[in-house]
C-alpha cells in the first residue's frame, strides 16, 4: 500500500526526514481557487460519485450532491481541511492550505458543526438539519464513519505525513494528533 516509502524504512529522525521529502518533492500545488484548475476541480475527480458521475460524495455524510454547485453562495458545498486551518495555522496558502490529500467535499453546515474538533471515539451521531449523518460527536471531539461500519478520524494519506514531519516533537499538536495514532504506518515511523 505504501510502496513508495520504502524507501524510508528503517530510517529514523533527520534520515527519515530526507528520505521522505525525497520521496514527495516535486508535486504540482494547485491554488484554492481560481479561474484555471483549483482544488475545487480535483474534488469533483477524486470524490466523484461512480453511480452519478454529475455529483460527489459528501465527507462525514455519504450524501451525494451536485459537483457543480461547489458553494454557491452557502447553498453548495464546501472544502474541509481534514486537519483543521485553526489548529495548523496554514490557511488557504499554496501548499499545505491547498494539498488536495488533505481537502476533502463536506455539507456546509456538517463542516461548520465539525469545526476543529480533535478527531477521537464519540457515541452521539451527529443530526444535521438535512438528516442524519455518518458522523460522531461529542463537545470536544469528530468522528466520522463508513457505509462498512468502520470509523475513520482522517483519510489515511500523506498530509498526516506532512505535518508530523513539520510539527516539532514535544509540541501538543504532535502528542494529540489522532490521526497520526490510527494508522498502523505512522505508529512504525517512531518519530
Amino acid at each position: 500500500m505504501f510502496h513508495h516509502y520504502t524507501s524510508s524504512e528503517g530510517l529514523t529522525e533527520a534520515n527519515l526526514k530526507t528520505a521522505l521529502y525525497n520521496t514527495i518533492k516535486g508535486h504540482t500545488e494547485y491554488p484554492y481557487t481560481s479561474d484555471n484548475t483549483d482544488v475545487w476541480d480535483i474534488l469533483k475527480e477524486t470524490d466523484k460519485d461512480t453511480i452519478n458521475p454529475d455529483n460527489v460524495i459528501l465527507f462525514y455524510t455519504g450524501w451525494t450532491v451536485d459537483a457543480a454547485q461547489e458553494y454557491n453562495s452557502e447553498a453548495g458545498w464546501n472544502r474541509e481541511h481534514v486537519w483543521a486551518k485553526s489548529r495548523g495555522d496554514f490557511g488557504t496558502t499554496m501548499g499545505p492550505g491547498t494539498d488536495v490529500h488533505h481537502l476533502r467535499p463536506t455539507a456546509i453546515s456538517v463542516n461548520s458543526a465539525r469545526n476543529n474538533r480533535w478527531f477521537d471515539n464519540c457515541t452521539e451521531q451527529y443530526i444535521d438539519g438535512d438528516g442524519a449523518t455518518d458522523s460522531y460527536t461529542s463537545s470536544t471531539s469528530w468522528v466520522w464513519q463508513d457505509e462498512k461500519g468502520i470509523f475513520h478520524p482522517t483519510p489515511p494519506d500523506y498530509h498526516s505525513l506532512y505535518y508530523k514531519i513539520q510539527v516539532v516533537r514535544n509540541s501538543p499538536i504532535y502528542y494529540t494528533c489522532f490521526p497520526f495514532l490510527w494508522h498502523n504506518f505512522w505508529q512504525k515511523l517512531k518519530l
